[in-house]
């Protein structure tokens, strides 16, 4: 099934993001080889990530965008989703399979 994305306000209640959410940010875990915030994405348990940790996040997919520009739109959709969750000062939660 692999992993499912989820927003949580600041009381945790919880929204899907969608499956497409799932599909990216997969492929940037991926494309991180173990290294930065990606590699502590757990693809058989839950993640969670707060808002400091989103604005280091941001980064590091920016670097992975431009590095391997063919994750440019799954780049794209993770980023637009972890703005959302800092701008509501909330949690991005992943949920793996």
């Amino acid at each position: 099934m692999g992993l499912a994305v989820y927003i949580e306000d600041q009381v945790h209640g919880r929204s899907y993001a969608g499956p497409e959410a799932g599909k990216w940010l997969s492929s940037l875990v991926s494309a991180a080889a173990g290294h930065g915030q990606l590699a502590g994405v757990h693809v058989y348990g839950d993640t969670m990530f707060n808002v400091v940790q989103l604005r280091w996040l941001l980064v590091e997919i920016e670097r992975i965008s431009a590095e391997q520009p063919k994750l440019s739109s799954a780049a794209t959709g993770v980023a637009k989703l972890i703005e959302e969750v800092i701008k509501q000062r909330g949690y991005l939660w992943i949920s793996g399979d």
